[in-house]
């Protein structure tokens, strides 16, 4: 499952949503925000093109299903959805024809920190094929 995590990685694009939108393909695994606290919102999209339902061969239908729900297992039961709860951060995974997309919601004046808890959230997930 990890060569699996490794390849949504490797197709992040990632974009934050303020009061000025800003955009840009990240190849080396970095998420960059523009935060502006005169917005109370602040919304990114973290999106693994290639990762969704129709990218599945047949014989792993069910695979992006399978990996969102880990990872979302995983952020309950590590704390992580309660350390964003705390920040007023929502977290959300959606999967789609073509990719699997990462939302996060946060207060403008936690985003740094909320984006901290995401990034390590991506980095550790972990969780073996034998659960698959």
């Amino acid at each position: 499952m990890n060569m699996f995590l490794k390849v949504m990685f490797s197709f992040a694009l990632c974009y934050a949503v303020g009061v000025l939108p800003t955009s840009a393909e990240i190849s080396n695994h970095h998420i960059f925000f523009r935060s502006d606290k005169r917005a109370p919102l602040t919304s990114i999209e973290i999106v693994f093109l290639g990762a969704g339902r129709n990218q599945e061969p047949p014989s792993q239908i069910g695979l992006a299903e399978t990996a969102s729900w880990f990872i979302a297992t995983y952020a309950n039961e590590h704390g992580y959805l309660d350390q964003l709860a705390t920040l007023g951060t929502a977290f959300n995974i959606r999967i789609y024809a073509t990719s699997l997309t990462i939302y996060v919601s946060a207060l403008s004046e936690n985003c740094d920190k909320s984006i901290e808890i995401v990034h390590d959230l991506i980095h550790n997930v972990a969780f073996s094929e034998s659960d698959l």
